[in-house]
Parts: C-alpha cells; sequence; structure tokens
C-alpha cells in the first residue's frame, strides 16, 4: 500500500527564514531578537520605522543553494524512507531559474526524496497535487495521502481541492504554528476541519507525521 507524502521544503526542510533575517541584519545594521520570525512573507515591515526592500530584492540568484537544513529535517525524512510505502514528493515554490540550484542544495544536505515538482511563486500547489493524485491512485493501491506546508495559504487551498475528493478518503493536511499566518483563519479551519492540523514547533511537527503513517 502506497503512502504519499507531499513536502513543501522552504520553511519545513530548509531554514529559509534565518538565511533571509541574517540579509536583512547585515544590510541595515539591525540585529533582531533571538528566534524572531518576520509577521509577514515579504518582510517589508520587519524593522520599525524603516523603509526596506523586499527579501526577493536582496538575495542573490543562487540563493537556493545557499540554505541550511531545518533541525531534525534530515533524520525526519530518513525515518520517512524507513516507512514500508512512503514515497516522498517535495513541491516548492520556486521558477525554473532556480531549480538547479535547490536541487544542488538538497543533494549536499543529503536531504532525498523520489520526486520535486517545481510550481513557480504564484501557481497552485493544490492543481499540481491533483493531478498527481489522479495519476498514483489510478495506477496503485493508495492507503494514505499527506500534505505539509507551512504556508496557510497552501493549506486552505488544498484542503478547498480535496474536501470532497473521492478517490482518497485518508487525505491530511499538516501546518507549523508561524507568524505570517492569518490565526482567526486558521482557527476557523481547525475547527471546520479535521483533516487539518498545526504544530507548534518541528519536532512535534515530524513526530505527528511519523506517527500517522505508522
Amino acid at each position: 500500500m502506497m503512502k504519499i507524502v507531499y513536502l513543501d521544503v522552504d520553511g519545513i526542510l530548509l531554514d529559509f527564514n534565518s538565511y533571509i533575517i541574517s540579509l536583512y541584519e547585515e544590510k541595515y545594521n539591525y540585529k533582531f531578537p533571538k528566534g524572531y520570525l518576520p509577521g509577514s512573507w515579504g518582510m517589508t515591515d520587519c524593522i520599525p520605522g524603516k523603509e526596506i526592500a523586499h527579501w526577493k530584492d536582496m538575495v542573490p540568484e543562487d540563493w537556493p543553494s545557499l540554505l541550511k537544513s531545518l533541525p531534525g529535517a534530515r533524520d525526519f525524512i530518513e525515518k520517512l524512507r524507513d516507512i514500508e510505502g512512503v514515497h516522498i514528493i517535495l513541491v516548492t515554490a520556486l521558477n525554473q531559474k532556480k531549480q538547479i540550484y535547490r536541487i544542488k542544495n538538497l543533494r549536499e544536505l543529503d536531504i532525498y526524496y523520489d520526486e520535486i515538482f517545481f510550481t513557480g511563486y504564484k501557481q497552485s500547489k493544490a492543481n499540481l497535487i491533483e493531478e498527481l493524485n489522479d495519476r498514483f491512485i489510478d495506477r496503485y493501491s493508495v492507503e494514505k495521502i499527506i500534505f505539509v506546508d507551512d504556508k496557510l495559504y497552501n493549506c486552505v487551498d488544498v484542503l478547498n481541492k480535496f474536501e470532497f475528493y473521492p478517490k482518497c478518503k485518508l487525505f491530511k493536511v499538516y501546518s507549523i504554528d508561524m507568524p505570517y499566518n492569518d490565526k482567526e483563519i486558521e482557527n476557523s479551519i481547525l475547527k471546520a476541519n479535521n483533516k487539518f492540523k498545526v504544530l507548534p514547533n518541528y519536532n512535534e511537527l515530524f513526530e505527528t507525521i511519523l506517527k500517522d503513517l505508522n
């Protein structure tokens, strides 16, 4: 029986936030508090009283090759690979020019996977996953499907797409508590949909997913 795990990369496996924060600290000579996380995805309001650049205007061309893995991410992937039937698919929002850097980074960090797909910044991950689900379910006996992303809007898109998905009833969506996600919307979804879980930290996120798959 196949168990499909769709994983976001930035913010789930790789430490995008710390990398971007270090760029802002260097450029603006500003020190963020320990453990700081941005309240907005663009980070344009992260330094009070200063008009600052969007992170996309600050990073070098090869920035996807410069990230570190998040604590526990590599061990999580290794444990996933030890579970019988698990098929790991990375779904990352990068354009075509950045793909080679992402693959290089993952290889250097010893983060292994079965397949990787790039959606671009403004494309829906839910549409891609629907296509992939149809492909797998038509060919294999699929026991579980799990989607993991740190961005609430991606989770909402996937939940809306698969709320009445007839081909696989065991579909779950996981996310992690982040300040750039709208808490009011997040809480309303949590109350209305038992297929959605938000975990407070990476250790609990990884452990919950592994437990669900075993």
